[in-house]
């Protein structure tokens, strides 16, 4: 398997930890695991993976398994484009070496246990960011009001996380949103006049429970 590009073993019955074996192709671009009963700690299979000084993995999909243990240094995958880890049992703060991955454009951190703050700084050097989801992990944003986000998205989903009192304002600049998902996310006040040209092309939004209030204004045409 020495000259293997693309390994996908999803939706199977694979269990126990991932194969040590698999940090050993170095030619490996694209590894899809997803769907399956995999556990062990990803610090392992991170450990593993850098066996290959200069590692191309470019795809990671390990979504919808039972990996557990925290989120550490993933630089190793400097490569990487896709990194989904959605839907298992991460635990801990996201790391702000995340930034590192500059050539991330899907980065899907979903239906874990994820806590702690989230600052520009994990985002800084995404400037190739298209899709990011958080969605129903604990955490916290806390991003300057000043702050002007590097990438444009096209999905972004943060359900159940914590962004403040108000709409964050770097939303503002996101022109090309087709999927946005902020629902149960504590938010309240009025709606910014902002926000509906923002979202006037998308396919999906969603901001429900919140606490939003909207000006409704009437008008009455004069009757001569």
């Amino acid at each position: 398997m020495n000259s293997v590009e693309v390994l996908d073993l999803s939706q199977n019955k694979l269990h126990g930890e991932i194969p040590t074996s698999l940090g050993n192709i170095c030619t490996l671009k694209h590894l899809y695991l997803s769907y399956n009963n995999f556990s062990g700690e990803l610090s392992s299979f991170i450990q593993n993976s850098s066996r290959c000084n200069s590692h191309p993995l470019q795809g990671l999909d390990l979504s919808d398994n039972q990996i557990k243990g925290m989120l550490t240094d993933l630089s190793v995958f400097s490569f990487l484009e896709h990194l989904d880890l959605s839907n298992n049992q991460l635990k801990g703060e996201v790391p702000e070496s995340i930034r590192l991955l500059s050539q991330l454009n899907s980065l899907q951190l979903d239906g874990n246990n994820l806590r702690g703050v989230i600052t520009e700084s994990h985002f800084n050097k995404l400037s190739n960011l298209k899709s990011l989801s958080l969605s129903g992990n604990p955490l916290g944003l806390q991003i300057s009001t000043r702050w002007v986000a590097p990438f444009q998205l096209q999905d972004l989903e943060m359900a159940s996380c914590m962004l403040g009192s108000y709409l964050p304002n770097w939303l503002h600049n996101q022109h090309e949103l087709e999927v946005l998902d902020i629902s149960n996310c504590g938010l309240s006040g009025f709606i910014p006049e902002w926000f509906w040209p923002l979202i006037k092309d998308a396919d999906y939004v969603n901001i429900s429970y919140n606490n939003f209030l909207v000006k409704f204004q009437i008008i009455i045409a004069a009757q001569y």
